[in-house]
């Protein structure tokens, strides 16, 4: 996994002074996704199949991929952060821009402009307390002591996109990424856990949102694990 350098120096330094008035970190953390979410051709290596099925309306049929890296003498943080989710582009590119405000107690909270970005997240987030985390708000991210102690998690998605040949099959483009920062929020310092992504073919008349969020929950579930499959999954049906 490629990380994109940049020539601003220790832009993540501007985390650790989020409580100041009239900073703006929105560029950070959007700098930040960017670099979390690296590119992948996953979309674009699964568009250039010949795709040929009939799928029941309420079926979907995944490509998934999964791939944990442990690192040596680190042990897998069970608080997470998740950020809203952002859309992307075929190869992986993200097309938008978190933005923040201060709630009451001076806590930063994010939002994205993707449709029901707020919904995909407390979804990832149901996913991962089923599989052990405890969820945390961003300030925890700001305030660990010592690094690597939350895991903060990205989830993406592409809008529809066309099945050649194909009019009532649609495909979506889904990935969940998770990593973790030093005390200094140094990006160079950052250690990617783990990268979930899948290729979903969907009926037409399906909602993506809907779908990615069946199959968001799906991968969360593999978190661990390093492996490719091929899989049908029902998107009424609990993971």
């Amino acid at each position: 996994m490629n990380t994109r350098q940049t020539d601003e120096t220790n832009p993540w330094q501007t985390w650790s002074r989020s409580i100041l008035p009239g900073l703006l970190l929105a560029p950070a953390v959007a700098l930040f996704v960017v670099m979390v979410g690296c590119a992948s051709d996953g979309a674009q290596e699964a568009a250039g199949k010949e795709v040929s099925f009939n799928l029941p309306k309420y079926v979907l049929q995944m490509q998934a991929k999964s791939a944990y890296a442990e690192a040596q003498g680190s042990i897998l943080p069970k608080r997470a952060y998740v950020f809203p989710a952002l859309r992307i582009d075929p190869e992986g590119r993200p097309l938008d821009a978190l933005q923040h405000r201060t709630v009451l107690g001076g806590n930063l909270v994010w939002d994205s402009p993707a449709p029901r970005a707020a919904e995909v997240k407390s979804v990832v987030e149901q996913a991962l307390r089923k599989r052990g985390f405890v969820i945390v708000g961003f300030e925890s991210v700001l305030e660990a002591s010592g690094g690597h102690q939350v895991l903060v998690v990205n989830p993406y998605l592409t809008r529809r996109l066309a099945v050649e040949d194909q009019e009532s099959i649609k495909r979506v483009f889904v990935r969940l990424i998770g990593s973790t920062l030093p005390a200094s929020i140094d990006p160079a310092g950052k250690i990617d856990w783990f990268n979930q992504e899948a290729i979903v073919f969907f009926d037409h008349e399906l909602a993506v949102l809907d779908v990615a969020k069946r199959v968001l929950s799906t991968l969360v579930q593999d978190i661990g694990r390093n492996r490719q499959w091929q899989d049908r999954l029902h998107i009424l049906a609990s993971p």
